[in-house]
């Protein structure tokens, strides 16, 4: 269908409205960013891949607000998308998300693409995340690094781990910088966030494997375990994993060569998940 895409929305031209203030802050990340997503029960995705991710998901109504520009609304793939947008909800008869235009002007203080063509979604945060402690999952024990998190979160997605045990300490998933690293990977995943080492155990119900680089055995010699469900655990950069879990599961490492220094997590993270699946698919043949 057709629209007129500019009746559908909203102007704003102040940088003292409110909805630009929020939106600035959850773009500066930090303190006050983890405030507002906790008040607001939202978080903030910007460009195109990332809606493309949550409509391919089927989770648009999940949207709260979106914004953009007027030569974001003359973008033919902003355009495209946002029409699929109206569609949905029309066709749904659920309460349209609001749309907002934002003055060029603007572009610079809410982006961290300010060049680019605006797009930016405010959506829910799921509230009530229910685990099933005896299917996989990938625990992470207080990774720090946005980037490490939110590549961590990609490679679940691809290779269909779909829960996430976030441990205390590490970098939340529904900040901006783990939401670009993760490239619409939130939108298919199960998530929950502060979780103690003890509350984890109390509650597992499969094996526990950390990765390691000590008093581990080989990646590739425990395929028996990975042919059924497993819990994944990979630590913080610097620490590792803590000692209450290290005591309670297997230790696996990666056979590398021994005078290199240690892998990246979230490289670790992708030879362990996808080594997991690569049996698993081996067993179906």
């Amino acid at each position: 269908m057709s629209y007129d895409l500019y009746s559908f929305f909203k102007e704003i031209q102040s940088k003292s409205n409110d909805s630009v203030k929020e939106l600035i802050i959850h773009q500066e990340g930090g303190s006050k960013a983890n405030k507002l997503r906790k008040e607001s029960g939202l978080a903030l995705i910007e460009g195109i891949h990332l809606l493309d991710s949550w409509m391919k998901s089927n989770q648009l109504n999940q949207i709260e607000a979106i914004f953009t520009t007027a030569k974001g609304l003359e973008q033919p793939e902003i355009s495209a998308l946002l029409v699929r947008v109206i569609d949905y909800f029309q066709d749904a008869g659920l309460r349209f998300p609001e749309l907002v235009m934002l003055d060029e002007s603007l572009q610079k203080l809410v982006s961290f693409m300010p060049e680019a063509p605006l797009l930016q979604c405010l959506i829910k945060i799921p509230t009530t995340v229910t685990i099933d402690y005896g299917a996989d999952l990938v625990i992470l024990d207080a990774i720090q690094d946005a980037g490490n998190v939110g590549t961590i979160l990609r490679t679940c997605a691809a290779a269909g781990f779909e829960q996430v045990i976030c441990i205390k300490g590490t970098a939340a998933v529904w900040s901006n910088k783990v939401l670009r690293a993760g490239m619409g990977a939130q939108a298919s995943l199960k998530m929950i966030e502060g979780i103690t080492p003890y509350q984890l155990l109390s509650d597992l119900e499969i094996p526990l494997l950390c990765s390691q680089l000590d008093e581990a055995k080989s990646l590739y010699e425990i395929a028996d375990k990975l042919e059924k469900p497993v819990a994944w655990v990979f630590g913080n950069e610097g620490q590792g994993i803590c000692s209450e879990l290290r005591q309670d599961g297997l230790g696996v490492k990666i056979p590398q060569v021994e005078t290199v220094e240690s892998l990246n997590v979230s490289a670790a993270a992708a030879i362990a998940l996808f080594e997991t699946r690569r049996v698993r698919l081996k067993s179906l043949h």
